[in-house]
């Protein structure tokens, strides 16, 4: 049996996609399990697959950096699926310290990291090293790599990018069944059809509906040396990228931070290292696009759902300090 671990978003989805085609699979192979995944609940959707494991099986995990917050608990997840002699394959692009690298090593978990490029990359230039493939594969996997790339990467120099990006962050109740539609059209070799067209109207009507509630919902709030824009989201699009990229543009910020209900911060910048903001939070993620989840304290659940504007204030302060303390406003 073959167990897929992936991101939710598109590179999550396409490197999922890039395994399944070199290993000659799909989704409608009873032998393949696809379970989405984010950096905080890793260690506890394998956790809840352990019972399930047998001998010789392999899990695979994409798109997928280490969170600070679970780390421990990771390992011993990992540790436990190794003993029922199950293999795992771990294909990255986040950045990994040399700590976390040479721990996973010596576990024996077959590690790729390569920042160089997105997980979808990352999982096309290790996994065919182990298998052949045939031309057409070929094709179509490089394809799709650099569509994958060019959204995740932010990049856009691939005409499909921004449709595709929408397409799959298009999430709600519906958001599975959206990432597994276009993983089996990615593994049909299909990149695009007029099915995914007709999904992409959908979330660029959505879209644009909801970039008012930004301006009206956002807070600004700056220290000495840089300033942090702040908004609840809902969900719906626009996307967390797209937000954070209208923020920094439109109110002259220099970090912007999309807060959900649930303590998910996402962090964007084009001039500070956030990854190290959401580093001492307790996640991570990439110098221009990091994330971390936050424990609610009593007031900050009051704050959030009766003074949503005195609660972003709150997370804004505490960005701040983390960033100036830091020294990250000084390093741009």
């Amino acid at each position: 049996m073959m167990y897929i671990f992936t991101h939710t978003d598109l590179d999550g989805v396409g490197s999922a996609a890039v395994y399944l085609l070199l290993k000659g699979k799909n989704l409608r192979d009873p032998n393949v399990s696809i379970v989405y995944v984010e950096p905080y609940n890793i260690h506890q959707k394998i956790l809840d697959y352990l019972p399930y494991f047998e001998k010789q099986d392999k899990i695979m995990v994409s798109d997928i950096g280490i969170n600070p917050r679970v780390y421990c608990e990771l390992k011993k997840v990992l540790k436990a699926v190794l003993e029922k002699n199950v293999t795992i394959e771990w294909y990255d692009h986040h950045r990994w310290t040399d700590e976390w690298i040479n721990e996973f090593t010596e576990m024996n978990v077959d590690l790729h990291v390569d920042t160089s490029t997105c997980a979808a990359g990352v999982v096309a230039e290790y996994a065919k090293l182990k298998v052949r493939v045939n031309e057409n594969i070929e094709k179509i996997v490089k394809e799709l790599v650099h569509a994958v790339c060019a959204a995740d990467l932010w990049k856009w120099d691939h005409y499909l990018a921004p449709k595709l990006f929408r397409i799959v962050t298009l999430n709600g109740s519906q958001g599975e069944k959206r990432r597994n539609l276009v993983l089996q059209k990615f593994t049909g070799q299909k990149l695009w059809d007029d099915e995914l067209e007709e999904l992409l109207e959908e979330y660029v009507n959505l879209e644009l509906k909801n970039y008012s509630n930004i301006d009206k919902g956002l807070v600004r709030i700056c220290g000495e040396k840089c300033c942090v824009g702040l908004i609840i989201k809902t969900r719906g699009p626009p996307t967390n990228s797209f937000v954070g990229s209208y923020i920094l543009s439109r109110f002259d910020v220099d970090v912007a931070c999309i807060v959900k209900g649930n303590g998910s911060l996402s962090l964007r910048s084009t001039k500070i290292d956030v990854q190290k903001i959401a580093l001492v939070l307790g996640g991570g993620g990439h110098p221009r696009a990091a994330g971390a989840k936050v424990d609610f304290s009593l007031i900050d659940t009051i704050l959030f759902n009766f003074y949503p504007k005195l609660f972003l204030r709150r997370i804004g302060r505490k960005l701040l300090k983390i960033a100036e303390g830091s020294q990250l406003c000084d390093v741009q």
